[in-house]
């Protein structure tokens, strides 16, 4: 199977992140590869007030923590599109920053 396209992917790394325990590897095998991805880094991840599936960072030698939302593969480069659209999007480039 290849990368969750969508939703289904996301729900079910939030169901499993509410079990109790990680699932055994032989009951994700049938599952995408972000899933299993997923599923191996459950204690880093949480839903964030917004609903949306994240990673937590610890930023080093701070206390600071970093919400990674996380963004199925197969939609990275239509997210990516969309943000850099119009007159604001994207960044004004290295030398003017």
């Amino acid at each position: 199977m290849g990368s969750c396209v969508n939703l289904p992917c996301i729900l079910h790394t939030i169901t499993v992140k509410n079990q109790l325990a990680k699932p055994a590897p032989d009951t994700i095998t049938d599952q995408s590869s972000d899933v299993k991805t997923l599923c191996a880094q459950l204690d880093l991840l949480t839903v964030a007030a917004d609903e949306t599936l994240c990673r937590i960072f610890h930023q080093n030698g701070t206390s600071k923590t970093i919400f990674q939302k996380f963004v199925p593969h197969a939609l990275r480069n239509q997210i990516a599109d969309e943000m850099h659209k119009g007159l604001k999007g994207g960044h004004i480039g290295i030398r003017r920053a």
